[in-house]
């Protein structure tokens, strides 16, 4: 008789648990079909500025920089954008907007334009992400991953200077410099 109410009271407390776990399964299922669509979105986000450009009101991220449009990086200046002047947001690389602006195409810093963190544009990948992720596959990343050389754990690792976010908000150069590397 205790045998049989141990057994019983075994496979309640199973379905009981197996219940939960069903309960935290499907709302795991729900989460990742919402990934999906967001990620849908912010596909179809990006074509949609790919293809029409994204029109901003230009203003200056600080007080000091001037909006000048270039026809590359370190190209010659083409024209200079007036703050309050409208220009289309064409692509995003590495630093840079691909801008319209009467009529010329060019780009301009990342640090000078001033664009809202919540805005659409901050979607956008870099152009060479988009060329990168449409020419790899998954085998031949794999394949091409196995071939690499191993690490050479004694040299310091080179980082180029960049712009980063602080938690308080602010944007900051860090410069470049020299880090060691870690064994994982």
């Amino acid at each position: 008789m205790k045998k049989e109410i141990t057994i019983l009271l075994m496979l309640l407390s199973f379905f009981g648990f197996s219940q939960e776990n069903q309960k935290v399964d499907s709302l795991k299922a729900e989460i990742a079909k919402l990934y999906e669509n967001i990620d849908e979105l912010k596909s179809e986000i990006q074509t949609e500025i790919l293809t029409n450009g994204y029109y901003l009101t230009a203003e200056k991220n600080y007080s000091f920089s001037v909006l000048k449009l270039k026809d590359k990086k370190y190209g010659k200046v083409l024209d200079t954008i007036q703050e309050g002047d409208t220009i289309k947001i064409i692509d995003r690389e590495i630093g840079l907007y691909k801008v319209e602006y009467n009529g010329i195409t060019g780009v301009v810093d990342e640090s000078d334009l001033k664009v809202d963190y919540s805005s659409s544009l901050k979607l956008l990948e870099y152009e060479y992400a988009r060329k990168k992720y449409k020419k790899s596959s998954y085998s031949s990343s794999y394949n091409s991953s196995s071939k690499k050389k191993p690490l050479d754990y004694s040299k310091p690792i080179k980082v180029k200077g960049h712009y980063r976010t602080t938690k308080s908000g602010k944007r900051v150069y860090v410069r470049p410099h020299t880090r060691k590397r870690r064994k994982n």
